[in-house]
């Protein structure tokens, strides 16, 4: 047992202002060196609920308490432990003595006595074991209305329970007796599992801050002040269905191992075959759960139900096993069920919402959230969760070391910690009401010179053609998402041949005109195209019938490196691909994909356009397309544009949303 020299010395180290104490001949050894501190002082209270409720005060104030009592008085406090402090959130610092005759054979007598009642607390489906008696009582009578009414036929003599057995024959003391009996056994059948429980996760975190039901338990302005964080952290980054959802995961993935390397990461998605290999490749483990995204036809919804309920129960049984701190979720239905699965084991989730139109995934997660982080106040308008952050979308480093101003993006003064509401119309806010509301969102802390290392880009520059790494100094990079757009394989062709010939924008020539009849013209860019997988061939022929000498890749495994060298981009509108074209600086023609379900591409565009980042094509007709290349010729107009998409870049994205992340986890473990 600590001295009291030591105590103190303890508490003064940890920034405890107060201590305070539930008197006992144990803790009271501990009361003079306490007094004698000038630092700390000591408040005396009479009952343990007492001492948790102004604990929760002093801490609400700006103080840093820590209560002192006996392992004892965990009974007689639970009612404010439950009803205060976790429905609050508040993590609050404790020292608990346990009795001598409890220490006798154990020299850590936490997990025997205090943590198994505390974990009760987390474990609800113990209740229905614990009190198994009147669950059976209240059973019996549902089960026996349900058959009489179904088959008009008696399961019971009478409901409920003990009257079948008193009509029966048995005496009512023996009926007594016997329930009596059953709910002992329910009762120690309980704690039992309570016990196991804990003793199969002894290694990790307290049940006491793991349980913790979330909420905006993270005070704002402590993030903007370094602190090292705890050992042993383990996260888990939810999202999948398209790599828009796991590569900004990857980038908070990695800025987390930077700052905390022992820390943990697994990430949970759907398709295996499209996730998994870019997450084994940056050295996490993946697992695939089923899911399922809303349908639109009635006929569909009973698979819609099966396979998200089984997807569900899957990442629970995995999350029970993991035992994360905190869960990260990028959006989208591939996450719904890594993140339900977290709500049900009271576990902080973190919501990473890029899109400027939210999906229905996200604006039911936000409800419950710990925190959302959003890339735009129109989308922290529409989910409406207090605790948001104007983070950006996080990319990976090499983004921004192809252009070299990492360093400098990221070596700006702290902005404001005071900022105004979000408007709650779901109106998208103009170019100058965003810019605004960027410079006065609270800044989370700007990476420390060892957090802007950029790590090296793994992925080889193999995969792309031969004369890649030469291209000339002006590129049209044609982007459709992770899984390629046919549209832009079918329209973009022809769209860059009518452009290179300053054709006017008239069907009428396009009809009349045959590919084979145009002469071939001198093209004023290199052209990409990024077809999609199994796309490339046909694209390639398309390029060719209009006599376009066209690089036709299947998927990228580098884009930084391509991007870099990109001087024009067609592309669709998802969050991670615009960002990474702000991040390079590289203007585009957007072509938003309208069959989404809420539109959200179209969204997404009208920030970037407004922003005077791109020129919007509302539908992938060649006529359109054609005539925004024939804009983005004018290198004047070209560069102004490219400036206005490097303003929207948010190079310290990952930064921030990993800090904020592990602040959570630190939380769980009482660091």
């Amino acid at each position: 047992m600590l001295t009291g020299h030591e105590a103190a010395a303890a508490c003064v180290a940890l920034g405890v202002t107060h201590v305070v104490w539930v008197p006992d001949s144990t803790l009271g050894q501990w009361e003079a060196a306490l007094t004698a501190e000038p630092r700390l002082r000591l408040v005396p209270v009479c009952r343990e609920g007492e001492a948790w409720a102004l604990a929760a005060g002093l801490y609400m104030g700006g103080k840093q308490p820590l209560v002192a009592m006996q392992s004892t008085g965990l009974f007689e406090s639970g009612d404010a432990l439950r009803n205060v402090l976790f429905d609050l959130g508040l993590p609050l610092w404790a020292v608990i003595g346990y009795r001598s005759y409890l220490a006798a054979d154990s020299a850590d007598t936490a997990r025997r006595f205090a943590e198994p009642i505390l974990s009760a607390w987390g474990l609800e489906w113990l209740l229905l074991v614990a009190g198994g008696v009147f669950v059976a009582e209240a059973g019996s009578v549902v089960v026996q209305l349900c058959i009489r009414r179904l088959w008009g036929k008696r399961w019971l003599r009478c409901a409920p329970l003990h009257h079948h057995f008193e009509l029966g024959g048995w005496p009512e003391t023996r009926v007594v007796r016997r329930f009596w009996m059953a709910a002992v056994l329910c009762a120690a059948a309980a704690l039992g599992l309570t016990q196991a429980a804990w003793q199969s996760r002894a290694e990790g975190p307290p049940v006491v801050a793991r349980h913790a039901p979330p909420g905006p338990s993270l005070r704002r302005e402590e993030l903007a002040v370094p602190s090292p964080f705890g050992r042993g952290l383990r996260v888990v980054i939810a999202g999948g269905g398209t790599l828009g959802h796991v590569l900004p995961g990857l980038a908070v993935a990695e800025a987390i191992v930077r700052l905390a390397p022992d820390a943990r990461v697994a990430f949970t998605g759907h398709c295996a075959d499209l996730e998994a290999p870019h997450v084994n490749a940056a050295g996490f483990v993946h697992r695939a759960f089923r899911a399922r995204a809303l349908p639109q036809r009635w006929r569909e919804y009973w698979p819609f139900v099966r396979e998200n309920v089984a997807g569900y129960l899957e990442a629970r049984r995995w999350l029970k096993h993991f035992r994360p701190h905190v869960v990260l979720a990028t959006g989208g239905y591939a996450c719904a069920a890594t993140a339900r699965a977290c709500l049900s084991e009271r576990l902080p989730l973190v919501l990473l919402e890029l899109n400027a139109l939210p999906g229905r995934t996200s604006r039911w997660l936000a409800r419950r959230a710990a925190a959302v982080c959003v890339a735009s106040p129109a989308a922290a308008a529409i989910l409406q969760n207090p605790n948001w952050w104007l983070t950006g979308t996080p990319l990976r480093p090499g983004f921004f070391r192809q252009r070299g101003d990492l360093h400098a993006a990221t070596a700006q003064p702290p902005r404001p910690t005071s900022h105004a509401p979000p408007v709650m119309d779901g109106s998208q806010p103009t170019a100058a009401q965003t810019q605004q509301t960027r410079d006065d969102q609270p800044a989370l802390p700007v990476p420390p010179d060892t957090a802007r290392a950029a790590i090296p880009n793994s992925q080889p520059i193999a995969a792309y053609p031969a004369g890649y790494e030469s291209l000339p100094s002006s590129t049209l990079v044609v982007l459709g998402g992770s899984r390629g757009a046919e549209e832009l394989n079918q329209c973009v062709p022809q769209a860059i041949a009518l452009a290179a010939r300053h054709l006017p924008a008239s069907a009428t020539h396009v009809q009349q005109a045959e590919p084979s009849h145009i002469a071939p013209a001198k093209l004023p860019w290199q052209v990409i195209h990024v077809a999609g997988r199994g796309r490339s061939e046909a694209t390639a022929a398309r390029y060719a019938r209009w006599s376009i000498d066209a690089q036709v890749l299947d998927h990228l495994d580098a884009p930084a490196d391509l991007l870099s060298r990109a001087d024009v981009a067609i592309c669709r509108c998802g969050a991670s691909t615009l960002a990474e074209l702000a991040a390079s600086g590289v203007p585009a023609v957007l072509v938003p994909y309208r069959a989404a379900r809420d539109d959200h591409q179209l969204a997404n565009a009208l920030e970037v356009a407004r922003a005077g980042g791109g020129l919007l094509v509302d539908a992938p007709r060649p006529e359109a397309i054609a005539h925004s290349l024939i804009q983005l010729a004018d290198e004047q107009r070209r560069h102004s544009m490219a400036q206005a998409m490097r303003r929207l870049a948010t190079p310290e994205a990952a930064h921030r949303i990993a800090t904020l992340v592990l602040r959570l986890a630190s939380r769980q473990v009482g660091t």
